[in-house]
Formats: structure tokens, C-alpha cells, sequence
């Protein structure tokens, strides 16, 4: 059989962001006779990653319009598009309750919707004698998932569409105004949604009360697991390092101040970068006590990390954000079996538990964010081993990308023979 599998990324392979996909076509690779990823949303200058060999990198045109002519042309595609101006209609009164912000993103999201949707006609839809064994998936719920939603309205049984659904493409909370289009009417035309955590399946089927229950399934993402676990830290400092983008919903400048109110020896590294460098930068000159040695290493990639975690004693990870899809930066702890604080946000309560780590209320306060990292410092060392194998295990029963992947991957080869296979 020569399947094929048509993946629409946002960046990738370009760089920044994705990293996880990066992992994931590893395992797909292996089932798939050759595979098509179209990122639609790139910077062709960005630097490209490889990719395997029968992998082929098909780029979306993008538009070059300005921004005042790009809502212009997204207006006039509703008028233009007899689809679009349907799925409009049906939508409408939805985002009529978000006044006129709500309103210009479902404009928004169909004028994207339609042009990702005539890209993949044109390209691998018209004049295609295999269709029957393609399989549509977007990486993210997303205006690309949109398109594939659309086109299986047009085409029925021979488009066979999924997506994968995260955070911030799934959580409609997460946004100003709290509205995502489409997202019931795309999930009803695509043959399945995974979530990357049950708290996500469980929102949409709150969300969505009228969807069958077979359309979503939860597919956890997963990490390459450490060759060795972290080594023991000799040091008297507690090593504590955080893992993220610089942005404002990772509140790393809440973690500075919890770090202002300890009174213990501590060593905090941040791997990641962003726009709030410069600007937590300064807090940490600023706010951090002589008792505080921390740095900043920047961006590294999913190797690099891992490596980092096997070499580098680490004692703690933390995650203090305000929302979260899933973590991978709490599963690449695990791995090497570092035990986590973590807000309970998002799906962080379905890795984060009090026998691997300390879960905290989302608006945990500094203080009880120190007194969290206190109690591991006083940790015997029988605890703090028992902490470290349910990490461990926590990993390797749920995140192990071996399994998780080769297992997602299994299901969408199935659909791409024809056959049903419910996950």
C-alpha cells in the first residue's frame, strides 16, 4: 500500500516552534510511503530542519498584502466563495456575541480557511488517482483544519481529514475575545480530532455537547526518553531549571519573585528565549537575593536538552504558567526522571501528582511557590528517590514517544488503507 500522508504544519519545517513534530515524523516516516508536509503560515527565510528522506516540503504560497489589503481580500472571499459564504451564515450568530472583534475573526479565519482549502485542492485533491489512500492531518485545530473540514464537505468520503488540537488551539478562554470559529462544524466534518490531553477532550465535549463521541480521542504527545537518568546532585545548591518561550503567560517573573522569598542556597537556569528576555533579565538583576545564582542559557533544541538533563545534576523543574496544552517540557523532566512543581492549569494535573512532584492551585501565590521548593529541599533521600521513580514512571507509562507515536501513527496508516479504527 502507498499511503501518503499530507501534514499542514504552521512553521515547519522552518524554524522557530514545532518542536514536537520534529520527534512525532520520526515514527510517521516509518509507515508512510512518502509524506507532503505544507507549513502555511512560514518565514522562508527561517532556517529549514531536515526531514526524512521520503518527506517532501511543499510550502503554501503565502499572500505579501498588507494587512488593511489582507482583511480586504478575506471580505471579499466571503462574497466570492459560495462555501465560505455558507459556513458564514451558520457561524454568524456565534460571533455576533463577541460584537465586532468576534466577527472580524471568523472573517479572518475563513478568508485563511479558503485559501489553505484552494491550495490543497489544487495540489493534491484535482487529478489525484490515489486519493482514496491520502490522509489529511493538521497539526494544530486550526484555519488549516478549517480547510480540510471544507473540503471533506465538498468531496465526502474520499477526503479523510484529522487534526491534533493542543492549547491555544483549542482553549477558546485563552484568547481576547474567548471565540475559536468553526470549531464544532470543522470537528463534525473531519473524521477525528485527538487532543493531546483528556482535559482537552473533555472541554470540547463540554463545548460541543451534539459531536459523537467517536469523533475525539486523546493521542498524548511523548519525548525520546534519556539513555541515563539525572545524575545525583552533590552539590549543597538546589538546582532548579525551567524549560519555556519568554512570554508573558509562562509568568517566569512570578517564579523571580518565589526565588526573592527563599532563604535557600539555589541555582535557578532557564532554558528558552523570547520576547520577555531582556525585560527578565533585569527583574532577576533587580529582584534575586545573593542566595540566588541563576542563568539564562537561551534557546536549545530537543536534543540539546536532553543532553543537558544527562550531564547537568538537576534537582527540580518548574512550571508556573497560566494556562498550558500539555506540557513536553515537564514530559523531557520526567524522562531523565527529574520531579516537577507545576500550576495546575490546563492538562499539568494529568502528569503532576504528589507521588513525582507538588501540584499547585493555578493562582498559586510567591510565597507558597517558595514553600513548594522548600519542602524539596528537605526532602530526605529516600523521599526524594521515591519522587524521582514515579517521574520516571510517570514518563514511560504515558509519554514514551515509542508508544505513543508509533500508535497514532498506526492510526492514521489504517485510515489511509480505508479501513475504521477507532482509538
Amino acid at each position: 500500500m502507498n499511503s501518503t500522508l499530507i501534514v499542514l504544519t504552521q512553521n515547519f519545517p522552518y524554524m522557530p516552534g514545532e518542536h514536537f513534530f520534529e520527534t512525532e515524523l520520526q515514527y510517521l516516516h516509518k509507515d508512510f510511503h512518502k509524506i507532503i508536509i505544507s507549513p502555511v503560515a512560514y518565514t522562508s527565510e527561517n532556517e529549514q530542519r531536515e526531514v526524512p528522506e521520503n518527506a517532501q516540503v511543499k510550502p503554501f504560497k503565502q499572500s505579501n498584502k498588507n494587512f488593511k489589503t489582507l482583511a480586504y481580500f478575506h471580505r471579499l472571499t466571503l462574497l466570492s466563495d459560495a462555501q465560505a459564504m455558507k459556513w458564514f451564515i451558520n457561524e454568524y450568530g456565534s460571533a455576533r456575541q463577541y460584537g465586532l472583534p468576534g466577527i472580524l475573526n471568523l472573517i479572518s479565519w475563513l478568508g485563511m480557511a479558503v485559501k489553505i482549502r484552494n491550495q490543497i485542492e489544487r495540489h493534491y485533491v484535482k487529478n489525484n488517482t490515489n486519493l482514496s489512500e491520502c490522509v489529511f492531518y493538521s497539526y494544530w485545530l486550526s484555519p488549516a483544519a478549517v480547510a480540510i473540514g471544507m473540503l471533506k464537505e465538498k468531496y465526502g468520503e474520499a477526503i479523510k481529514g484529522v487534526s491534533r488540537a493542543h492549547g491555544g488551539d483549542l482553549y477558546a478562554y485563552r484568547h481576547t475575545p474567548p471565540y475559536l470559529p468553526l470549531q464544532g462544524k470543522t470537528i463534525t466534518n473531519l473524521y477525528k480530532i485527538y487532543t493531546i490531553s483528556a482535559d482537552g477532550k473533555n472541554y470540547l465535549q463540554n463545548q460541543h455537547p451534539h459531536l459523537i463521541p467517536a469523533k475525539l480521542s486523546v493521542s498524548r504527545l511523548g519525548t525520546v526518553g534519556g539513555e541515563q537518568t539525572n545524575p545525583q546532585n552533590k552539590e549543597e545548591q538546589l538546582h532548579i531549571v525551567t524549560c519555556s518561550y519568554m512570554v508573558d503567560v509562562k509568568r517566569l517573573d512570578l517564579l523571580i519573585e518565589a526565588l526573592n522569598r527563599t532563604k535557600l542556597n539555589v541555582k535557578w537556569t532557564h532554558i528558552g528565549n523570547g520576547p520577555l528576555w531582556d525585560q527578565l533579565n533585569e527583574l532577576a538583576t533587580e529582584k534575586l537575593p545573593t542566595n540566588v545564582e541563576w542563568e539564562f542559557l537561551g534557546f536549545m533544541n530537543n536534543a540539546q536538552i536532553r543532553t543537558y538533563y544527562q550531564q547537568t545534576p538537576v534537582d527540580l523543574f518548574m512550571n508556573v504558567s497560566a494556562s498550558e496544552g500539555v506540557p513536553v517540557s515537564i514530559m523531557e523532566a520526567f524522562s531523565c526522571g527529574i520531579p516537577v512543581v507545576a500550576t495546575d492549569v490546563g492538562g499539568t494535573s494529568e502528569l503532576v501528582n504528589d507521588q513525582n512532584g507538588k501540584l499547585l492551585e493555578k493562582e498559586a501565590s510567591p510565597e507558597q511557590i517558595a514553600e513548594a521548593i522548600e519542602a524539596f529541599a528537605a526532602m530526605s533521600d529516600l523521599e526524594y528517590d521515591s519522587a524521582s521513580k514515579h517521574a520516571y514512571e510517570m514518563w514511560d507509562e504515558n509519554y514514551n514517544a515509542e508508544k505513543n507515536y508509533a500508535e497514532f501513527s498506526k492510526q492514521l496508516v489504517l485510515l489511509g488503507g480505508n479501513q475504521q479504527h477507532e482509538g
